[in-house]
């Protein structure tokens, strides 16, 4: 058959019955009887079905004559090239899945250093299918010795799969490395020196010799040198501030034939294992959010490492965002706590506890630390990458444990029913701006646990839609909680009469309006009188305006802006973003008041 998996036949006989016959590597043999027809082109489709391999499950167990062998090494291998290696577990059992190899055998062999060494050849039924297998391994005959160790590539990388041989004396084992590494249980020898011999796809020989000792491990560690055939490429990513960036993606490709991808390490550190060499060089290129990328060449160089450290710059044009809520460890949303963020950024916790901080400069690590008088400071440390919005929530301590509880009830003055949903407002009295904040229940009661005793004394506020705000102080108890209890007294909206005016009251008003008038009309007939009436009038539009006063209206519209941006802002707040004194403040925010 052709590429498009076509196929012709000349000079067939026509009108016998054909038998046509297909074979192909991989797939079931397929066959079409088909009677051909004279002076025509006959077509037949023929489909294949892949072949289904055999495969084998081989669930086995380790055992001796004193029971399970725990911890035996079990190497499995076929003529076919297939080796793998398992431990037994606790219940001294093993399992293997593979494919029945050609000649039909599967080889194991259980080690453990307390036991002989035994080998085990196990025929593939033709169906496959799970297989039961036990090994029953001898008390050791010998004395025998463990030999292990690890397999590594130049640059230390642990290779895997690489074949070990062990040989003495006496006998040659053969295994393959888990994670780099290897382990024998050989007998002793008359001569303690042993030949190790080591390789590995991509990889070149190493063979050394080394003396075993007669007790304890022996370790054996071996390197393999690459390939001619292969080389590594290795590097670091950072940033134009030299700071090490984890989690950039990495790229090396070449001319669409290649392309393997990975994401540097928590050291910026990079590497791409056995890279075919090459005259023509790889595109090696790190992309990261925030950062704008960069690409180099690199060389894959036989049998040799090359390092390359790539630096990729900041997008000056991102933001990042530091986030998040502060709580008490009663679970308290905290109000007016102060967020620091590394020495250069404070804000201050809203209403519901939480904070927010935007900024172009916070890429980098960082300390977000909280405060609150009473409370022990709490912080976290953070990287923020550029571009990234981190949220960091902190629950604040009291300090020394000493704390206490604030309660009471909101009643209605009129008739001492429970007043419910008024929102009642906890605040240190040395501050002035409130911490905690809760709603009265159905039956008008309220609690503040977790109190610090370190406060001393507390203020509690109480307001309500269409009802006067109260407002109540006091000294916090070591033993007992402390108490309020509010009546609460609706608004009063005061009345106002309509003026009532008399009809002789009305016509005194009606004649000085008709003198007004007159008067006005003799004047306007004058040219004196019309000059001095339109200089009356127009000279205060041209007054000049006190600059305090344009810079009274300017302050104020500001302070009100910031109001609005910062729902909850304290009267210090205000203070410290406007530099102002407190009669300042004092007098605007009374002003927007009204």
């Amino acid at each position: 058959t052709d590429a498009e998996g076509e196929f012709l036949v000349h000079n067939l006989p026509p009108g016998v019955p054909t038998l046509v016959l297909a074979i192909a590597d991989g797939y079931e043999d397929a066959r079409v009887e088909t009677l051909l027809e004279e002076y025509a082109l006959n077509h037949v489709s023929i489909v294949l079905e892949e072949l289904r391999p055999v495969t084998l499950n081989v669930i086995g167990s380790v055992l001796s004559d004193d029971g399970p062998v725990q911890d035996a090494r079990v190497t499995v291998w076929t003529e076919d090239g297939y080796m793998a290696v398992a431990i037994s577990d606790e219940r001294a059992e093993f399992t293997f899945e593979l494919v029945a190899p050609t000649d039909g055998f599967v080889h194991f062999r259980a080690e453990h250093a307390s036991y002989s060494t035994t080998t085990v050849d196990l025929q593939v039924p033709a169906d496959g299918g799970q297989v039961p297998l036990e090994i029953r391994m001898e008390d050791l005959v010998h004395a025998s010795v463990q030999v292990q160790g690890f397999v590594r590539d130049p640059d230390g990388f642990m290779v895997d799969g690489a074949q070990v041989t062990v040989g003495t004396m006496e006998e040659s084992l053969t295994t393959e490395t888990v994670d780099g590494h290897f382990s024998f249980v050989v007998y002793l020898p008359d001569n303690p020196s042993i030949q190790l011999t080591a390789t590995a796809d991509g990889y070149g020989l190493n063979s050394r010799s080394a003396i075993i000792a007669d007790s304890g491990e022996n370790w054996v560690n071996m390197t393999l040198p690459l390939g001619p055939d292969n080389g590594n490429i290795l590097g670091s990513v950072r940033t134009d501030a030299l700071r090490p960036l984890e989690g950039a993606e990495v790229q090396l490709t070449m001319a669409g034939t290649f392309m393997r991808t990975t994401l540097s390490a928590e050291d910026g550190s990079f590497h791409f294992r056995l890279v075919p060499a090459s005259n023509q060089p790889y595109q090696l290129s790190v992309v990261a959010p925030g950062y704008d990328g960069a690409t180099v060449e690199a060389m894959g160089e036989p049998g040799r490492t090359t390092w390359y450290n790539l630096v990729v710059v900041e997008d000056v044009t991102s933001v990042e965002t530091i986030q998040g809520t502060v709580s008490s460890n009663e679970g308290l949303p905290v109000a007016n706590a102060v967020v620091r963020i590394g020495g250069a950024w404070n804000v201050v916790t809203d209403s519901n506890g939480s904070y927010v901080l935007v900024d172009e400069d916070l890429e980098g690590r960082w300390s977000v630390a909280a405060s609150l008088p009473g409370f022990e400071n709490t912080y976290e440390i953070v990287e923020v990458a550029p571009g990234d919005t981190i949220t960091v929530d902190l629950t604040l301590g009291v300090m020394g444990a000493q704390v206490t509880t604030v309660g009471g009830s909101v009643l209605k003055a009129s008739n001492g029913q429970p007043l419910e949903g008024a929102t009642v407002r906890l605040a240190r009295s040395a501050s002035g701006t409130w911490t905690f904040e809760t709603t009265t229940g159905a039956d008008g009661t309220f609690d503040f646990r977790g109190v610090p005793l370190a406060w001393d004394g507390v203020t509690v506020t109480v307001s309500y839609p269409g009802y006067i705000d109260h407002m109540a102080r006091a000294t916090l108890s070591e033993t007992d909680a402390t108490l309020f209890e509010f009546h609460m007294r609706k608004v009063v909206q005061p009345t106002v009469e309509e003026p009532v005016i008399s009809e002789s009251e009305a016509k005194q008003v009606g004649a000085g309006v008709t003198i007004t008038f007159g008067a006005l009309l003799v004047i306007l007939m004058t040219e004196v009188g019309r000059v001095a009436l339109l200089s009356l009038l127009l000279v205060p539009l041209y007054t000049k305006i006190k600059r305090e006063k344009v810079m009274d209206h300017f302050v104020r519209g500001r302070i009100y802006e910031f109001v609005c941006q910062n729902p909850g802002v304290n009267y210090s707040a205000i203070k410290e973003q406007f530099k102002l004194t407190n009669g300042t403040v004092t007098y605007h925010l009374s002003m927007l008041e009204r």
